[in-house]
């Protein structure tokens, strides 16, 4: 089994990768049922799981693994949206995979204030 960090470094290659508690498609990076990074249109957005927007001490360490690996890091705003449906959706992965798309694009698009690109 491959370590943390190296699930992370794939991600950011688009390539698959599992660790016990993290895993990669090559497009989405998940801590356990959360994704904490995508890509879209080529960028790689990190949603960082720490505080305020705290779950797990392992689920922070894995954001730093994405936010070390990311072209962009969301705001805190977009986080919050985030971890608010994780917490509600726990059993609709796909939803939250849209929701992390979605977040993404308003990040990249400058929705949270200033391009991220």
């Amino acid at each position: 089994m491959i370590r943390n960090e190296q699930v992370a470094r794939l991600w950011s290659k688009g390539k698959v990768g599992r660790s016990k508690n993290m895993s990669t498609d090559g497009k989405t990076l998940w801590s356990y049922g959360l994704p904490i990074g995508v890509t879209v249109g080529g960028k790689r957005v990190a949603f960082p799981a720490m505080a305020p927007n705290f779950i797990s001490n392992t689920t922070s360490r894995h954001s730093s693994f994405a936010a070390q690996y990311a072209d962009v890091v969301a705001p805190k705003a977009a986080v919050s949206q985030l971890v608010d449906a994780w917490n509600t959706w726990y059993n609709e992965p796909s939803d939250l995979q849209k929701l992390a798309r979605k977040l993404a694009e308003d990040v990249l698009g400058g929705k949270y204030g200033g391009s991220a690109a």
